[in-house]
């Protein structure tokens, strides 16, 4: 790969020109999943951002190759098919719908016609803030804080109870863990007070 790149955390932000006639030129970030960062830098070319002629959305692909390039399937490969891998008569949908975000939670396979229509879960996914997580395995949110350096655990919440979830980790970083402690139990927090009333 000869795009330069940055390593953020988990995932990685690739710079990748934009077309000519794109907002007159430039770059873009991409980004992935750092685990992925690997098999991205093992493509022999350049990554490009190119319009989509049905669409008008912004994709990336790799620069056309004289052969398949070992690890890829194509000459010119388009990034999100890279790394979701769909089989004959699929295509990669963006769950959030930013064709940019190419870290693997953000891609799903479905067949050719179907369109992706997020579920409630992943409309709340988008607003639960840092410190809250799905727990698939029990079916709630847990919520973790940090505070100098040292992990709380702080309950767990119901799906519905996402806002709730959301204060917990509010309060808890405004009032720290002495006093939170004092006040709440895991897993209740009274939204009430969170908002000042």
């Amino acid at each position: 790969m000869k795009n330069q790149y940055l390593i953020k955390g988990k995932k990685a932000v690739i710079f990748v020109d934009l077309p000519p006639d794109y907002n007159l030129g430039g770059y873009v970030e991409v980004y992935i999943d750092k685990a992925d960062l690997d098999l991205i830098q093992s493509f022999p070319g350049t990554w490009y951002g190119f319009r989509h002629k049905h669409n008008d959305k912004l994709y990336v692909r790799g620069t056309k190759q004289s052969k398949v390039p070992q690890g890829y399937t194509s000459k010119q490969p388009l990034l999100h098919r890279v790394l979701a891998q769909p089989t004959r008569g699929e295509n990669t949908a963006f769950k959030d719908g930013n064709s940019l975000n190419c870290c693997r939670d953000n891609l799903i396979n479905l067949p050719i016609g179907q369109t992706y229509a997020p579920s409630k879960l992943d409309n709340i996914k988008q607003l639960v803030v840092r410190g809250v997580h799905w727990r698939a395995d029990k079916q709630c949110f847990e919520v973790k804080a940090y505070h100098d350096k040292k992990g709380y655990y702080l309950g767990l919440y119901a799906m519905d109870d996402w806002e709730k979830a959301n204060t917990a980790v509010e309060i808890f970083r405004r009032i720290g863990p002495d006093e939170y402690f004092k006040k709440y139990r895991k897993g209740e927090t009274n939204f009430d007070e969170a908002k000042g009333v």
